[in-house]
């Protein structure tokens, strides 16, 4: 039994379902931007394209710090930022890692941000909306809430750091400073 199997509901034959197994979608992504480092993948207005290998390395650092502070296959991270290559990054790091991204629009407010922590208990909150830092953990006090940077400690380091007023305003920051991004459309073709 893996993390995986904690998702299903009560009766379920577990041994015949394994969501790892086979290729997966950020699996398809990671190969692509292997095999076409140099590949335009994502417009950002300000600084260009973004290639395949940035993606490659980035997403990797952040899924190495989001590692650390325990998420894992099956874990749930709230996921909520405008259109960025940072949104991006933190997307495909988590898909990674096999843990679930739980999109949340960003123009909830306190009430409706409780319910999402309350109902979906994510181990960490991606957000760059400095208020929503109180929000999730006025509904659950062990979550790690990062900016779309990504920039988040280790669980042996002391995590009431990003709780306190100085760790909120360094994400609003860091917020303020994200560009915002297209994705190119252009289909992922699959090397034959």
């Amino acid at each position: 039994m893996n993390a995986w199997h904690r998702h299903f509901p009560n009766g379920s034959e577990h041994s015949e379902v394994e969501l790892l197994a086979g290729e997966t979608l950020p699996s398809v992504w990671v190969s692509q931007w292997r095999e076409q480092p140099q590949r335009a993948v994502i417009h950002d207005p300000e600084s260009g394209w973004v290639h395949g290998q940035e993606l490659l390395e980035r997403s990797e650092v952040v899924a190495q710090r989001l590692g650390h502070t325990g998420v894992g296959p099956g874990d749930r991270v709230l996921l909520s930022a405008s259109s960025s290559v940072e949104l991006v990054v933190a997307h495909v790091a988590i898909l990674r890692l096999g843990a679930v991204v739980v999109p949340t629009n960003g123009a909830y407010r306190a009430e409706e941000v409780g319910h999402v922590v309350s109902d979906a208990r994510p181990k960490v909150a991606i957000v760059e909306q400095p208020e929503w830092s109180e929000w999730i953990h006025s509904a659950d006090p062990s979550v790690v809430v990062t900016s779309p940077s990504v920039r988040v400690m280790s669980q042996s380091a002391d995590s009431s750091l990003g709780r306190t007023a100085a760790g909120i305003s360094q994400m609003a920051n860091e917020s303020s400073s994200i560009k915002r991004a297209s994705a190119c459309h252009r289909p992922l073709s699959r090397p034959r």
